[in-house]
């Protein structure tokens, strides 16, 4: 993981391919980052500043419950579901992965 989030990893992989998907404060803060984005850059790095870098879950799960979550949206925003339904299946996978 160190690797993906190295800040000259991420560096150089907007050279290969333009992304502002980068993690990195060293890569925001780049050259080429803010020539590429700007305003967008500068608000990242406020938002980085002011955010909880502990959101996602801290345990084994962790993949698993973001998965489902994130099945669960999908769904909701393709209207394959309506929100509490989908919510409610991934609550009750999140659950089980929990156990």
């Amino acid at each position: 993981m160190s690797w993906a989030t190295a800040a000259q990893q991420q560096i150089a992989s907007m050279a290969s391919k333009p992304h502002s998907g980068v993690t990195s404060l060293s890569a925001m803060n780049s050259p080429d980052f803010q020539s590429r984005y700007g305003a967008f850059a500068d608000a990242m790095v406020l938002a980085v500043s002011r955010g909880n870098t502990g959101y996602l879950p801290g345990v084994p799960a962790a993949n698993e419950l973001i998965n489902n979550t994130g099945i669960a949206v999908s769904k909701v925003l393709a209207g394959l579901e309506d929100a509490a339904t989908a919510l409610a299946t991934a609550n009750e996978d999140n659950n089980k992965a929990l156990k």
